[in-house]
């Protein structure tokens, strides 16, 4: 019988293209609220664009933030 590998995913915005990152939350859903409330503050603290990214243990366990681009990277700055 196959083992059973279960892996917790988080979501996380990666700011910009550099390793900057916000804290992880547990679901999609609370990734994006968090980034509804703190959008403004992230750009007047010179954060252009954010993507969001899932990873799973699995990843965190082979050495790093490898994760998987959700969307984006998505503008700060209101469109023109």
């Amino acid at each position: 019988m196959p083992a059973v590998v279960w892996a917790a995913v988080e979501y996380w915005w990666r700011y910009g293209s550099g390793p900057a990152r916000s804290s992880g939350f547990a679901d999609r859903t609370a990734a994006e609220d968090w980034l509804a409330s703190a959008w403004s503050r992230l750009r007047d603290e010179g954060v252009d664009e954010v993507t969001l990214v899932a990873d799973d243990d699995l990843a965190d366990e082979a050495g790093g933030e490898v994760g998987e681009v959700v969307y984006g990277p998505m503008s700060l700055h209101p469109s023109d």
